[in-house]
Protein backbone atom coordinates (compact mmCIF):
# COMPACT_ATOMS: atom_id res chain seq x y z
CA UNK A 1 0.00 0.00 0.00
CA UNK A 2 1.51 3.22 -1.06
CA UNK A 3 0.42 6.66 -0.04
CA UNK A 4 0.62 9.23 2.68
CA UNK A 5 -2.23 7.88 4.80
CA UNK A 6 -0.54 4.62 5.74
CA UNK A 7 2.17 4.71 8.36
CA UNK A 8 4.98 2.20 8.11
CA UNK A 9 4.90 0.28 11.37
CA UNK A 10 6.84 -2.81 10.22
CA UNK A 11 6.64 -5.47 7.52
CA UNK A 12 3.71 -7.20 9.28
CA UNK A 13 1.73 -4.18 10.50
CA UNK A 14 0.66 -0.81 9.21
CA UNK A 15 -1.73 1.87 10.45
CA UNK A 16 -3.84 4.62 8.97
CA UNK A 17 -2.21 7.97 9.75
CA UNK A 18 -5.02 10.34 10.73
CA UNK A 19 -2.67 13.31 11.16
CA UNK A 20 -2.01 15.92 8.50
CA UNK A 21 1.60 16.03 9.71
CA UNK A 22 3.73 13.17 8.39
CA UNK A 23 6.41 13.95 11.00
CA UNK A 24 3.90 13.50 13.83
CA UNK A 25 1.65 10.60 12.80
CA UNK A 26 -1.38 9.58 14.82
CA UNK A 27 -3.29 6.32 14.54
CA UNK A 28 -6.92 6.34 15.71
CA UNK A 29 -9.18 3.32 16.10
CA UNK A 30 -11.81 4.87 13.82
CA UNK A 31 -9.25 5.42 11.08
CA UNK A 32 -8.02 1.85 11.37
CA UNK A 33 -11.56 0.52 11.05
CA UNK A 34 -12.24 2.63 7.99
CA UNK A 35 -8.89 1.59 6.54
CA UNK A 36 -9.86 -2.07 6.84
CA UNK A 37 -13.13 -1.36 5.02
CA UNK A 38 -11.48 0.68 2.27
CA UNK A 39 -8.75 -1.90 1.65
CA UNK A 40 -11.35 -4.66 1.52
CA UNK A 41 -13.33 -2.75 -1.13
CA UNK A 42 -10.16 -1.80 -3.01
CA UNK A 43 -9.17 -5.47 -3.17
CA UNK A 44 -12.42 -6.19 -5.01
CA UNK A 45 -11.18 -3.82 -7.74
CA UNK A 46 -7.63 -5.17 -7.70
CA UNK A 47 -6.23 -2.01 -6.10
CA UNK A 48 -5.16 -3.76 -2.87
CA UNK A 49 -4.45 -7.32 -1.81
CA UNK A 50 -4.79 -9.67 1.15
CA UNK A 51 -1.37 -8.67 2.49
CA UNK A 52 -2.50 -5.03 2.67
CA UNK A 53 -5.57 -6.04 4.66
CA UNK A 54 -3.55 -8.35 6.92
CA UNK A 55 -1.10 -5.57 7.83
CA UNK A 56 -3.95 -3.31 8.94
CA UNK A 57 -5.61 -6.17 10.81
CA UNK A 58 -2.36 -7.13 12.55
CA UNK A 59 -1.92 -3.55 13.73
CA UNK A 60 -5.44 -3.61 15.19
CA UNK A 61 -4.77 -6.94 16.91
CA UNK A 62 -1.51 -5.61 18.40
CA UNK A 63 -3.27 -2.52 19.81
CA UNK A 64 -6.39 -3.94 21.40
CA UNK A 65 -7.47 -2.31 24.62
CA UNK A 66 -7.46 -3.78 28.10
CA UNK A 67 -9.90 -3.17 30.93
CA UNK A 68 -10.26 -4.26 34.52
CA UNK A 69 -8.87 -3.19 37.84
CA UNK A 70 -5.40 -4.33 36.86
CA UNK A 71 -5.75 -3.47 33.17
CA UNK A 72 -5.47 -7.16 32.35
CA UNK A 73 -8.67 -8.11 30.51
CA UNK A 74 -8.26 -7.96 26.73
CA UNK A 75 -11.21 -6.52 24.77
CA UNK A 76 -12.12 -6.56 21.09
CA UNK A 77 -11.87 -2.78 20.98
CA UNK A 78 -8.77 -1.12 19.62
CA UNK A 79 -7.01 1.31 21.90
CA UNK A 80 -8.30 4.74 20.89
CA UNK A 81 -5.07 6.45 19.87
CA UNK A 82 -1.41 5.73 19.22
CA UNK A 83 1.24 8.37 18.70
CA UNK A 84 4.76 9.32 19.71
CA UNK A 85 5.18 10.26 23.36
CA UNK A 86 7.54 12.90 24.76
CA UNK A 87 10.40 10.38 24.68
CA UNK A 88 9.81 9.70 20.98
CA UNK A 89 8.40 6.21 21.51
CA UNK A 90 5.30 4.98 19.67
CA UNK A 91 2.58 3.90 22.08
CA UNK A 92 -1.05 3.75 23.11
CA UNK A 93 -2.85 6.56 24.91
CA UNK A 94 -4.84 5.07 27.81
CA UNK A 95 -6.02 8.16 29.70
CA UNK A 96 -8.63 9.71 27.39
CA UNK A 97 -11.67 8.46 29.30
CA UNK A 98 -10.28 8.74 32.83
Amino acid sequence: MAGDIFGPQNNKQTYVNTSNDQKHPVALSEGQGYGLQVVSRAAEKGWANENDFDKLLNYYLAHRDYVGKHHDQLTYLMSWRQSYNKEGQWGDDHDECD
